[in-house]
């Protein structure tokens, strides 16, 4: 019998066939059609013995962006820096594709019926937690279907909420604005995502954003990156010394 995660990257690789400029690459579905960005829908896969969550999100890598971010922060490894990465979880109410009952965290199952059976067995008094659990179990033989629809989803959102006629334009659109799920905070400008949206404004020039979001006077939900921060604050007077010079910090 082959293992879940065999099964699982062979039904993504037959939905990426679906979608033009799109390919299932390491467990993500990738596309690099813009050159200067490449676009990412993350599974959020993880499997353990015979299980896999499924937690989609979105992603948005710039090259130069990356670059900068590595250099600055004296980055090393191959760690994925994206300018925006935003899970379903904060725009839910806005997915028009993705079955309504696994628009939150989804389980993959090698066998679902046994699954399925021991959920009813533990949960026999507690319908409602009994009907949520089966709800969030898919199936092998479900999982083409509701795969296509959670790219439909990210497709339609990617294509609605930035603005890839340009590199610039797409950087001066971030971050993106949407409608967070109730008690789930809009986040784009904290912890990491903080962090690279000072990173995309020193792209365009703008160092008085990156100054200000450093400062005690700018207040997040979460506490600042204070360290990689300082990293970035010490450079700045070389970068401005260099964008002054030839309009640009690369």
């Amino acid at each position: 019998m082959s293992s879940l995660k065999a099964l699982v990257y062979d039904v993504c690789a037959q939905v990426a066939m679906e979608f033009s400029g799109w390919r299932f690459v390491s467990g993500k579905f990738k596309s690099s059609l813009l050159g200067h960005t490449e676009l990412i829908v993350d599974l959020g896969l993880h499997f353990d013995r015979g299980f896999s969550s499924l937690q989609p999100r979105v992603e948005v890598r710039n090259k130069r962006c990356e670059l900068l971010a590595k250099s600055l922060l004296d980055i090393k490894d191959r760690h994925a820096i994206p300018v925006s990465a935003i899970g379903f979880r904060n725009f839910r109410e806005q997915l028009q594709f993705t079955p309504e009952s696994k628009r939150g965290t989804c389980i993959i199952c090698l066998d679902k019926e046994s699954f399925v059976a021991e959920i009813r067995k533990k949960d026999s008094g507690d319908s409602e937690m009994r009907l949520r659990k089966e709800n969030a179990a898919i199936g092998v033989e479900e999982l083409y279907p509701i795969i296509g629809a959670m790219i439909k989803d990210s497709i339609l959102f990617l294509e609605s909420h930035y603005d890839f006629s340009s590199e610039e334009n797409l950087l001066r659109g971030l971050p993106v604005r949407y409608e967070a799920r109730e008690k789930v905070p809009y986040a784009e400008l904290e912890k990491s995502a903080g962090l690279v949206f000072c990173i995309v404004r020193l792209m365009l020039g703008d160092f008085a954003f990156v100054e200000s979001y450093a400062s005690d006077s700018y207040k997040t939900i979460y506490p600042k990156r204070t360290v990689e921060l300082k990293k970035i604050i010490e450079k700045l007077p070389a970068l401005k010394a260099r964008y002054a010079e030839i309009g640009s910090v690369f």
